[in-house]
């Protein structure tokens, strides 16, 4: 696991108050899982981009929803990317 990983997993767990490997995994939808709400995605959402210094976009945020993990660590890293290519 990368630091990238880390850190959102510590964020979910602190945050939503679970545990990883008893409450959910990588590939757990937090959303059906009942561990996060709308408002629990839009802190997360926030913290991410403050955290790894990247914006999203409104759009983004919208039509691609960032609903486990894995999903968050790659949209993380994919923005990231695009940083530092700019």
């Amino acid at each position: 696991m990368n630091s990238t990983h880390g850190m959102i997993k510590a964020q979910i767990e602190e945050e939503m108050l679970v545990t990883y490997g008893e409450d959910f995994t990588d590939d757990t939808n937090l959303f059906e899982a009942g561990i996060m709400d709308s408002f629990g995605y839009v802190q997360l959402v926030g913290f991410l981009q403050d955290t790894f210094g990247i914006a999203f976009s409104d759009d983004f945020i919208l039509t691609n929803v960032m609903v486990s993990l894995a999903r968050m660590t790659e949209a993380v890293e994919a923005q990231m990317q695009l940083a530092q290519a700019s």
